[in-house]
């Protein structure tokens, strides 16, 4: 195993560690309501929901504790999900193709989701998954800019 792979998987695993803590390890939202009515208040299947909430206190700023929200959302859901899209076609030739690493950052992160809805630790919204595989995407972006670096000609 080269130098540079393992620099790769050692990045790769503490992302990985980071990301489970910032995902699972906050305090659960328990109130006194029935478990499943706390689940389905955990729940956003409606596309471009959250975004649109978002962006309406970016454009129409009120508070800034709301924008710093806003903010955090949009961005950390797009760049802490960067690694997603970079790291399993440097790691693995099979993963080289757009579709394939975009298929496992979903089969990644819809039971990321599905989990934290459950436990009662984030929200389960479908707009959480689109900026993460915006995230994924424009990480694999940075991986075909890279690999195409190292394949065009010298000058």
């Amino acid at each position: 195993m080269t130098r540079q792979r393992k620099i790769l998987i050692t990045f790769a695993v503490l992302y990985a560690v980071m990301m489970v803590y910032l995902l699972f390890f906050r305090k659960p939202a328990f109130t006194d309501e029935p478990y499943w009515g706390q689940v389905r208040s955990h729940l956003n299947p409606i596309p471009f929901h959250t975004i649109g909430l978002y962006l309406r206190l970016l454009l129409r700023p009120s508070q800034p504790w709301l924008i710093r929200l806003a903010r955090v959302n949009l961005w950390g859901n797009i760049f802490l999900f960067l690694p997603l899209g970079l790291l399993p076609p440097l790691l693995w030739q099979k993963a080289r193709r757009f579709w394939k690493t975009l298929l496992l950052a979903a089969g990644v992160m819809i039971p990321v989701e599905l989990l934290q809805m459950l436990l009662l630790v984030g929200t389960c919204d479908v707009d959480d998954l689109i900026l993460n595989l915006l995230g994924a995407a424009l990480g694999y972006g940075l991986f075909r800019l890279m690999h195409w670096e190292k394949k065009s000609p010298a000058m």
